[in-house]
């Protein structure tokens, strides 16, 4: 191996030597041998030696171009252009012909950022010279640096000549048209480069950017899709395609391209805990738990992640693990949401009484909290202790006085207490503070017409709501039931059946309605028939039984 060198080295010498004698036949020895050192430096990678070697050398040869080339060289190697440019404009000044020396001084001046120069030398070299691809490209750039954009397009077009299959040229001239804002141009130039090569990597990231300032978002998922096809086990191509998904909110596919990804990144935790609540938010619950549950075995402290993950596992029906992660998450950190979220999978687990007894206890830690007592009160309204229910609600109001659900709750407590005339003056006070809300205004109508009363602005409050969302099942059942005591019966059936045909699961309280209009109608076997659907679902209407046992 140290032959080899010698040898190379040997013959660098004899060379470069010849190419000295050559130019000045009266060489002094002295310099013969500096600039064999600087040879030696050189190729052992020692160049500011090689350069001290050269200099001392060019002192007794003034004027040889080899040496100078040589320290030019040499400064470049060091990453000094601001040095090297000082010898290759001497250069060009002494043999302003040689192409060579015009492309080094561009080289190095473009470096410093002297562009000016740089144009200057590789005008040259592309106008007298013979310019390869490299050099064209380079002057391109060169011009674009320089603010000269109608001139890089010409230089382009005159690239296209030569090079009329090359990808690059094409998409070089398609980033110009960009930053010239000629975007459907730039197309048509990002769309060649990648006919000429469909691997050309900067031809779809051109053809994205062209898409995107076009508004053209469909067009823009297709690229980056296909880029992503052509490059599948590059995470960066596929992570950019799971942003741009989310920015559209196609979430299904963004959920989809980040399986994918974060198989092959799967240490990306930023963006594993992104996909985790998107998952989430998308009811993908076994994704959802999975992210989770990787991030939970990456930093089990992330107490945010473990209450999520409790409530996925709620979903999944994993009752006594989600209680786990809560009471965990508690022992790591006391905050009211985990409360909430324990008293919850208590009730999810049957343990009603206990979900209300932990809410009401903890309520004390965190008083300032309306949110406690109001899920106090709904975890009691839905076990059907009403009185506990009014309780919670009235501390929930103590707390914050106009909070609208803890006052909704009360209201309804009030309904499944008998206690309609409190019932209605809490949905009267609502709906005055919330004559916009179509909830408030169905449930606050229905009450006036299950009340018989006040039935006409009991009708407009249906309307109402109806115009809000009019395919709500429940709002129309509302309505028919409006028409039913205003004596309208054909119009009240029609409004049922059609709540009945968009109600999600059928509801009793609907088969009911129906059951007494077609009692009206002078019906009572088809009355009967939906007095009896509405009991199986629900065994408790009282009203159904009594009417039903009349009418066999």
């Amino acid at each position: 191996m140290i032959m080899k060198r010698f040898l190379v080295i040997l013959l660098l010498m004899l060379c470069l030597g010849t190419a000295i004698s050559a130019a000045d036949g009266n060489i002094p020895p002295i310099a013969l041998k500096h600039f064999s050192n600087g040879l030696i430096y050189e190729a052992e990678g020692n160049y500011d030696q090689a350069v001290a070697s050269y200099l001392i050398a060019l002192t007794f040869v003034p004027g040889e171009t080899e040496l100078m080339r040589s320290i030019a060289d040499a400064y470049m190697m060091m990453n000094m252009p601001h040095k090297a440019i000082e010898y290759y404009t001497k250069l060009v000044e002494i043999e302003p012909d040689k192409e060579g020396f015009r492309r080094d001084a561009a080289n190095a001046a473009y470096m410093i950022r002297d562009n000016v120069t740089a144009e200057k030398h590789m005008r040259w070299v592309i106008e007298k010279g013979r310019p390869d691809f490299t050099d064209r490209m380079q002057y391109v750039v060169i011009l674009m640096s320089m603010g000269k954009s109608k001139n890089a397009l010409k230089s382009l077009e005159q690239a296209e000549i030569y090079y009329p299959n090359e990808p690059a040229v094409f998409g070089l001239k398609g980033n110009i048209l960009l930053d010239r804002e000629e975007y459907h141009k730039a197309l048509v130039a990002f769309r060649r480069s990648v006919e000429l090569d469909p691997t050309y990597s900067r031809g779809y990231m051109g053809m994205s950017a062209a898409y995107e300032y076009l508004g053209m978002r469909d067009s823009l998922i297709t690229v980056q899709k296909t880029f992503v096809d052509m490059n599948p086990d590059n995470p960066q191509v596929r992570r950019q395609l799971i942003n741009l998904l989310v920015i559209e909110q196609l979430f299904g596919m963004a959920l989809a391209e980040a399986e994918i990804y974060l198989q092959l990144v799967p240490e990306d935790w930023e963006m594993l805990r992104r996909m985790a609540f998107l998952a989430y938010f998308q009811d993908e619950n076994l994704q959802s738990a999975e992210y989770f549950g990787r991030l939970l075995e990456w930093d089990a402290s992330d107490h945010e992640a473990r209450l999520f993950l409790a409530q996925v596992l709620l979903e999944l029906d994993s009752v006594s693990s989600a209680i786990y992660h809560i009471e965990t998450a508690l022992a790591q950190k006391r905050d009211p949401e985990a409360v909430i979220t324990l008293a919850l999978a208590y009730e999810h687990a049957g343990r009603a009484f206990e979900a209300v007894e932990l809410l009401r206890r903890d309520g004390s830690e965190f008083s300032d909290n309306v949110a406690l007592p109001i899920f106090e009160g709904v975890i009691a309204g839905r076990a059907k202790d009403y009185p506990r229910a009014i309780e919670a609600y009235n501390r929930a109001l103590e707390i914050e006085p106009d909070n609208q659900d803890a006052l909704f709750g009360l209201g309804d407590a009030f309904e499944n207490s008998n206690r309609r005339e409190d019932a209605i003056e809490v949905f009267r006070e609502l709906w005055s503070e919330n004559s916009n809300d179509p909830i408030v205004a169905n449930y606050f109508g229905y009450l006036l017409i299950e009340d018989n009363r006040e039935l006409e602005f009991a009708g407009g409050l249906i309307e109402f709501a109806l115009e809000k969302e009019p395919e709500n099942a429940a709002y129309i059942d509302s309505y028919g039931w409006y028409l039913y005591r205003i004596g309208e019966y054909g119009k009240a059936l029609e409004y049922l059946l059609r709540a009945d045909s968009l109600a999600e699961i059928p509801d009793p309280v609907i088969f009911e309605h129906v059951g007494e209009v077609y009692e009206k109608l002078g019906e009572p076997e088809l009355a009967m028939e939906y007095y009896s659907k509405a009991l199986e679902l629900n065994p408790d209407l009282e009203h159904s039984k009594s009417r039903l046992k009349e009418l066999e």
